[in-house]
């Protein structure tokens, strides 16, 4: 019969590994939101030039 804590260590690990990926992607996100951001307010800053 499987040990069930064994199981359990796996579940952690893959918990650990998708709440490291969900951080990663809020970051990659969040660096692309602010990149966009900077690029339009300096392309509508000298639209006005």
């Amino acid at each position: 019969m499987a040990d069930l804590s064994t199981f359990n260590k796996k579940d952690e690990h893959e918990e650990e590994n998708l709440r490291g990926t969900f951080f990663l992607v809020f970051f990659i996100g969040g660096f692309i939101l602010l990149t966009w951001l900077a690029v339009l307010y300096i392309y509508l800053s000298r639209l006005q030039t």
